[in-house]
């Protein structure tokens, strides 16, 4: 796996239990779970690894709405 373990060990808590729980969820799995091809899911993969760190951004407060 390519991750700075360094990091992890000085700015995380829990990151072995996490990797653990996620260890199961293969490409091919989640292919079939999600119905996302395998290739997608191996390409951002690919571009977390290559391009660095990223985020999520939920969306805009005005599309978060009960109806």
């Amino acid at each position: 796996a390519r991750f700075d373990h360094s990091f992890l060990e000085q700015h995380t808590v829990g990151f072995n239990d996490l990797r653990a729980l996620a260890e199961p969820y293969t490409p091919s799995r989640v292919t079939q779970i999600t119905s996302v091809r395998e290739a997608d899911i191996e390409r951002v993969a690919q571009l977390l690894v290559e391009e660095g760190p990223s985020g999520i951004w939920q969306g805009l407060g005005v599309e978060h709405h009960e109806n």
